[in-house]
């Protein structure tokens, strides 16, 4: 409702949401008002834990120079400045801007040369069939629990009895093993990364050195091409999106997984929000940019679908332990049952930090 500030109480903790922007109808989320015991607020605490979301109507619209690659608008405003939780020195932020057109979140400028670290999770050697698999995509759980959970998706899929199907940036292969030894797809990964390619070939999986703009015309036809948080790493992700639909068969499927810059946890945590991943991720969507990306590629989306997925637990580290290095960080506070069970939540709610879209080839 049009009141200026909504106020929630649970647990005699009042907690200061939001306000609607009368101009735009826009939301837009202040430093959260959480007091913790009787009058210590927990902004004194986490002091650099959120940060506020930029009105467009404060943000003078300016040209970037090259268009959207949905609308083709050549205008942004700016979105807000927001660190590298992971590699990047403390202090060292990335500018975010908006299209004035769609909406659609990109971060600017380029990306310089040693972006992605040879520590890189994606890039990790998967363990063998069964074993925990140490990536940023898998967590820390076996292929057979993820492939029912997480990427459930696979599932509710009108696929012949043994598919052809392309994991677009495998990383390592972590998901391709899982798709292969689980489900007994015929699986092909495509990897720019040399390291990551490596990795993949040593773990048995049939992989190919590249990106689609290099190998697509090479690579034969396909039942189902995936994108498991690769979408957001590319520079134009409507141009592979299309390309993708050239080497996918008539009545095939596309599935893409991505951050969710709309969620709930960003909108609270803000520039300690874990799935920023700046610079590497270039382009950070919403239910709908993310629709119209696939819609403008020639795709029949569905709807969209909302991961059991929380980075609570890291943004908390990310906000109180800024210095330390990342992976020592995410050792000194563990909730993973509590992230479980808030990821769980805000799956349902429709607003967790992570998001899919399976879409079928038009034609």
């Amino acid at each position: 409702r049009d009141i200026g500030v909504t106020g929630v109480q649970t647990c005699a903790l009042p907690i200061c949401l939001g306000h609607r922007n009368e101009w735009d109808g826009r939301w837009s989320y202040p430093r959260p008002c959480l007091l913790v015991g009787d009058s210590t607020p927990l902004q004194a605490l986490l002091p650099s834990m959120v940060h506020p979301v930029q009105s467009s109507r404060s943000s003078r619209a300016h040209d970037a120079g090259s268009p959207c690659c949905i609308c083709r608008v050549k205008e942004r405003t700016s979105f807000g400045r927001f660190p590298d939780n992971r590699f990047a020195p403390a202090g060292q932020a990335f500018e975010l801007t908006r299209c004035a057109g769609c909406g659609l979140v990109s971060t600017a400028g380029e990306m310089e040369d040693g972006a992605y670290p040879e520590e890189y999770a994606a890039f990790q050697a998967p363990r063998s069939r069964g074993a925990s698999m140490p990536s940023a995509r898998q967590g820390r759980r076996g292929p057979a629990h993820l492939l029912r959970h997480r990427f459930a998706w696979v599932h509710r899929l009108a696929l012949p009895s043994r598919p052809r199907v392309l994991d677009v940036g495998c990383g390592s292969g972590a998901l391709s093993l899982g798709m292969r030894d689980e489900l007994g797809w015929d699986v092909v990964g495509l990897e720019p990364s040399r390291a990551a390619y490596q990795a993949a070939q040593e773990a048995g999986l049939d992989v190919l050195l590249g990106t689609l703009e290099s190998r697509s015309g090479e690579l034969g036809q396909f039942d189902l091409v995936v994108f498991t948080h690769v979408l957001e790493h590319v520079p134009d992700p409507v141009a592979d999106l299309q390309r993708a639909r050239e080497i996918t068969r008539p009545g095939g499927h596309c599935v893409v997984s991505v951050p969710n810059v709309a969620s709930l946890e960003r909108r609270l945590l803000g520039r300690s929000w874990d799935a920023w991943d700046l610079p590497r991720h270039r382009t950070h969507f919403e239910p709908r940019t993310l629709t119209l990306a696939m819609e403008q590629a020639g795709w029949e989306p569905g709807e969209v679908g909302f991961e059991r997925y929380s980075v609570l637990a890291r943004s908390l580290c990310n906000s109180l332990w800024p210095a330390v290095p990342y992976e020592a960080r995410m050792q000194r506070l563990k909730l993973r049952r509590l992230s479980r069970s808030l990821g769980l939540l805000l799956g349902l709610l429709r607003t967790s930090s992570a998001m899919t879209l399976v879409a079928q080839r038009r034609g």
